[in-house]
């Protein structure tokens, strides 16, 4: 979080005051395949089109914030499978559950990941899954469509 700190001194006591200079920094980059872009900046107003920008630009420890049913796919949407290298929580809306359809090889996970509040599927029968790959894989109210195997 970026703050200024304004220091007043009155007769030999300090008094900090914190000033915000700017909105509040959050560690989240919100996705929509609908009306996101991977041009944009990843804030909810302007979120990114794909989970792939979405682990570009987030830091570890940060929450991905899935807004609608999104496809995930290597950037050349062939069979390789997407890789999460950083520590994340991908998390969507617990009242409007929204679906990650597994495209090509699905997931491996070289960082621990929590999804919450997700359904996730998938379009393949090559590898429609999330391999652990000796991380820590949290499912919080995660839902698994037909497609998926358990």
């Amino acid at each position: 979080m970026k703050r200024i700190m304004q220091v007043l001194f009155i007769v030999g006591m300090m008094f900090v005051t914190v000033i915000p200079t700017e909105a509040e920094e959050t560690n989240i980059c919100y996705v929509s395949e609908e009306s996101g872009n991977d041009t944009n900046s990843g804030t909810q107003t302007a979120p990114v089109r794909s989970l792939v920008k979405a682990l570009e630009i987030v830091e570890a420890n940060s929450t991905i914030y899935i807004m609608d049913d999104i496809q995930v796919a290597d950037a050349t949407n062939n069979d390789a499978p997407l890789v999460i290298d950083k520590s994340v929580t991908i998390q969507g809306d617990a009242n409007d559950i929204p679906t990650i359809t597994l495209r090509a090889g699905g997931i491996i996970l070289g960082a621990n990941v929590i999804f919450q509040d997700v359904k996730i599927g998938a379009t393949s029968f090559l590898r429609p899954g999330i391999a652990a790959n000796g991380h820590q894989l949290t499912l919080y109210n995660v839902h698994q469509e037909e497609s998926l195997r358990p």
